[in-house]
């Protein structure tokens, strides 16, 4: 009987005998007495939130108002209690776990890019909690990876003035920002059984078209347009230092270019240009068309909480490509390594696992460095 129980045997004894106890459980044992309410605190709940951002990569990048409605800070916003607004937290940070992984990873790059604020982590504040997120079904109306974006970090998004927000429109399209050259995307429900994309098809991370451009996933989408278009920020110098041509077939590329690569290695964006669903523009674009334009985005570094530069590769067409932000240590007429000391060992230790460091370096057009 919970109400015989002090909560210092709760608290020290029983909650640390059950491993990791869902949020309702958690609740369950708050509502039984007394005891339960004392046990089952806010910073009960706000040790559940330091483990999920632990667990998905997010420490650094976003964060809770820790100390908001304690004595001597801001009180709560009418309408949320302290243990509502960190349980609701928790709850979001509870969802899923590859869209907040994938999601963070985003974020880190765009923190390179100077995308978020100065002032990092990006706070889920209260008062957005209670305004926007005041139940789980008005969070979980988009899928995963876009309302992380939509309600978390895009409105805390800038590229050169331009708030990089998502919003809906009344087509039932989504705009971020006001570029729509590139910016308008759709909601892919469904690919057609043949499509390579199918194969990592993520209902939480859904495919999304933009213009005759189809992405794998909502996350590719928005690390692509870091890379392509965000890419120009204020005291941002990201420098394209080779390009390489590699034949088509050979297999060494084609491995790079449709293999997995591993969580640590690296974050891959995909697309294929030119490739609408069937029925969507005139001539109806086949397969193997899709196939011939796909393209693919590499970054090895930026991504990690301990990377400072980032570093991509873009493959295509039969060609490698490479891109810094490390500003050049020397003038172009050095070696590569010495004007990149950071990014070339980097570069070479992910395409030796290909067989690739050599080629690629030997066969750069060096005229292409800028």
């Amino acid at each position: 009987m919970a109400h015989v129980l002090g909560s210092d045997i709760w608290l020290n004894r029983i909650l640390l005998i059950v491993h990791e106890p869902a949020l309702l459980d958690l609740l369950a044992v708050r509502a039984t007495s007394r005891s339960g309410s004392l046990v089952v605190t806010a910073d009960v709940i706000l040790h559940r939130i330091d483990r999920a951002l632990g667990r998905n990569g997010l420490v650094g990048l976003i964060d809770v108002e820790r100390r908001r409605g304690t004595a001597g800070h801001p009180a709560m916003p009418k309408g949320i209690s302290r243990f509502s607004y960190l349980l609701r937290c928790a709850c979001l940070l509870g969802m899923g776990r590859r869209e907040w992984r994938a999601m963070g990873k985003a974020l880190r790059l765009a923190r390179i890019y100077r995308l978020t604020p100065e002032q990092m982590p990006i706070l889920v504040t209260a008062a957005r909690v209670l305004t926007y997120l005041p139940t789980k079904a008005s969070f979980i109306e988009l899928p995963l990876a876009m309302a992380i974006y939509k309600k978390i970090i895009g409105h805390q998004l800038n590229y050169q003035g331009t708030n990089l927000a998502l919003r809906r429109q009344t087509s039932g399209a989504f705009r971020i920002g006001d570029a729509l050259r590139f910016k308008m995307v759709r909601v892919v429900d469904e690919l057609p059984p043949e499509h390579p994309y199918r194969r990592c098809l993520n209902a939480e991370d859904p495919a999304v078209q933009e213009g005759v451009a189809l992405y794998p996933s909502y996350s590719a989408f928005i690390v692509r347009n870091i890379f392509e278009h965000w890419n120009k920020a204020e005291g941002v110098t990201e420098t394209r230092v080779l390009h390489a041509a590699i034949e088509r077939g050979d297999n060494r590329y084609r491995r790079l270019l449709r293999d997995g690569v591993g969580e640590e290695d690296g974050i891959v964006a995909e697309c294929c240009m030119g490739g609408a669903l069937p029925g969507e523009l005139p001539g109806q674009l086949t397969l193997l068309n899709c196939l011939q334009t796909s393209y693919r985005f590499i970054a090895i570094s930026g991504f990690r909480d301990t990377d400072t530069i980032a570093v991509y590769l873009m493959m295509g067409m039969g060609g490698i490509e490479l891109f810094t932000t490390e500003p050049p240590a020397a003038g172009k007429s050095a070696p590569f390594n010495a004007r990149f000391p950071v990014t070339m060992p980097r570069v070479r230790c992910f395409l030796g696992k290909y067989d690739l460091d050599e080629a690629v370096i030997s066969r750069a057009i060096t005229t292409f460095v800028v």
